[in-house]
């Protein structure tokens, strides 16, 4: 459960710093980056052999994680653009829908894999890692311009805060990790 807490807490530590990140920047620079440090966080988990390699490598994976979390929806988002916004729940939906399938394919498969060799799963998840990263770099860029500039688009983390504390729904979204992580 510590190497599961070590990867929530890098995700939320890297979640907002990555996203104004990715308003600076591309998003599909951003997807890509999340993709290859994901893989190298894979690789790192098919060679550890020790508790703190482990440790360093969910904070890896949990800064991979939160390059591509936010990115990916940006993405979507700046492509549909505002004509298409009315579209944007139910392909968010399908991506969802996909997310939780390969997901499940995914665990079926490590599972078949880790007969054969414990580090074989991880490899597996490096190679898609790298493929996800290829992939993203033959998508066409997004049509929003980034002129490195946040504008008012941005909130403060204060402000997030205060949402969150205002809405009890936002709550519960807040606190879910922790909620797995302790179960």
């Amino acid at each position: 459960f510590t190497l599961e807490t070590v990867l929530v807490v890098s995700i939320m530590l890297c979640d907002l710093p990555t996203g104004r990140l990715t308003d600076l920047t591309s998003d599909r620079a951003i997807l890509t980056s999340g993709y290859l440090v994901g893989a190298a966080a894979s690789i790192g988990y098919a060679t550890s052999t020790s508790y703190p390699a482990f440790v360093a490598t969910n904070i890896l994976s949990g800064l991979g994680i939160a390059l591509t979390s936010g990115a990916d929806r940006s993405y979507l988002t700046s492509t549909l653009g505002e004509r298409e916004e009315g579209r944007l729940t139910g392909v968010l939906g399908h991506y969802g829908a996909l997310g939780s399938l390969s997901g499940a394919v995914a665990g079926v498969c490590g599972g078949l894999m880790a007969a054969h060799g414990i580090a074989w799963p991880a490899i597996a998840a490096a190679v898609a890692e790298i493929l996800g990263a290829v992939t993203i770099l033959g998508l066409p860029p997004c049509p929003r311009t980034t002129t490195g500039e946040l504008g008012d688009a941005r909130v403060t983390l204060r402000a997030v805060a205060q949402q969150v504390m205002a809405t009890p729904v936002l709550w519960l979204s807040a606190l879910q990790p922790w909620i797995l992580v302790g179960a």
